[in-house]
Formats: structure tokens, C-alpha cells, sequence
């Protein structure tokens, strides 16, 4: 079994630890800095504040400099190039004892999901991770033992506002478009689970539009 902890997933940020890979660093400093004792890598999907907070990146390059950074092209130009590995979708890229593999994750920026296997007690896990991304299609066709996906909201909630201007202040249907639906993210589960025992761990659940499905 894999050590892992959704310290945060939403919105308001996002950091998701699994075994000594960090992924996301859209949170206060202060919060992240006791799991990274036994972080070797950091995987940065993409620039936006909730996923890449400025503040606490450069305290991690500064306080955690042993710690390996991969990215994107785009959050590394937003950084100076300040990244150790850049791998580009479609790619993969052997980092110490991992295979990273990138694809697109859709969304309104260059946006990564990562695919990688981790070797743990004899056994061999395959992960995929992917989120802020409308769905899965650009995400490799194999089977998962850990799937750490978008579920961010309930298509039935969502296509039954009327007026969401009106009602929200902002067009919600349209919002959510860019953002993966509980239903999808159930159907690529149940499609790419390497057994029933294949944990879904959903991220970036609605406060307001989550139902729940897993």
C-alpha cells in the first residue's frame, strides 16, 4: 500500500503528497513544510496561483534546495527557469528512481497530468494524476492501481441551474466546463482500474456542486 495525503485540494489550493513526491505547492508555506522533511521531488501541473504559490515556492528552493522540481515549459518560463526538469506532453523523463510521463491536461493554460509507477515492498504501482482539466482523453490507456482525479462537480446539479448569472454572479455552466465532472471521473475509474481494489482518491471537489461518488 502507498503512503499518501491530500493536504489540500480545491480551489482556495492544492498539495497532494504521495510517498516522497509532492505534487502542487498552492498552499501557504507554513502548512507544506513538515512533509517536506521527506519530499525528494516536486510536481508543479501548472501556474495557477492555487496550484503554484510564488511565495511558497522559493522558500522551498530556498530552505530545500535537494529537493528535485519538474514542470512544464510554461511554469518554468513564469519561474526564470527555475526548474530542475522539464518534461513536455507527450514525453517521459527518468528523474532518480521514477518515470515521469506527461500529457495535457485540458484546460485554460498548459496544464500536466503525470503518469508514473512507484516500487514499493516488492510491489509495482501505477499512479495517474490529473486535475483542473475538463476530462481525461489526452491521458494514457492503461490500467491504475491509485487515481488521483478531478471530481469536481455533479453534471445533473450543474445542468439543472437556470439563470446561473442570476443566481451565482457568474456563469457556473460554463465554469464547470473547465473542471471534470464526478461522472466522468467515475467512468475512466471504472474503465482504467487495474482491479476493484484500484483507489480513486478525487481532488478539486465543489464546495458547492459535489455530490459525492466515490
Amino acid at each position: 500500500m502507498l503512503e499518501y495525503e491530500v493536504v489540500k485540494s480545491g480551489s482556495s489550493g492544492n498539495c497532494v503528497v504521495i510517498e516522497n513526491i509532492m505534487i502542487d505547492c498552492g498552499i501557504a508555506y507554513t502548512q507544506i513544510r513538515e512533509y517536506l522533511y521527506g519530499v525528494d521531488y516536486l510536481i508543479i501541473t501548472h501556474i495557477h496561483g492555487d496550484h503554484l504559490k510564488d511565495t511558497t515556492y522559493k522558500k522551498i528552493r530556498k530552505f530545500f534546495p535537494n529537493i528535485t522540481t519538474i514542470s512544464n515549459w510554461q511554469v518554468s518560463q513564469k519561474l526564470n527557469g527555475d526548474v530542475d526538469v522539464v518534461i513536455d506532453w507527450g514525453e517521459s523523463e527518468t528523474v532518480g528512481e521514477y518515470t515521469f510521463e506527461s500529457f495535457e491536461a485540458i484546460h485554460d493554460v498548459v496544464n500536466s497530468g503525470y503518469v508514473f509507477s512507484i516500487e514499493k515492498e516488492g510491489e509495482q504501482y501505477e499512479i495517474i494524476y490529473c486535475t483542473d482539466s475538463r476530462d481525461f482523453s489526452n491521458a494514457p490507456d492503461k490500467e491504475y492501481d491509485y487515481m488521483f482525479l478531478e471530481s469536481n462537480h455533479d453534471e445533473n446539479i450543474i445542468n439543472a441551474i437556470k439563470n446561473p448569472r442570476k443566481k451565482y454572479g457568474y456563469d457556473v455552466v460554463k465554469n464547470a466546463g473547465r473542471h471534470c465532472s464526478t461522472q466522468k471521473c467515475l467512468g475512466f475509474y471504472y474503465m482504467h482500474r487495474k482491479h476493484e481494489d484500484s483507489e480513486l482518491i478525487e481532488l478539486h471537489k465543489s464546495e458547492r456542486f459535489y455530490t459525492g461518488g466515490n
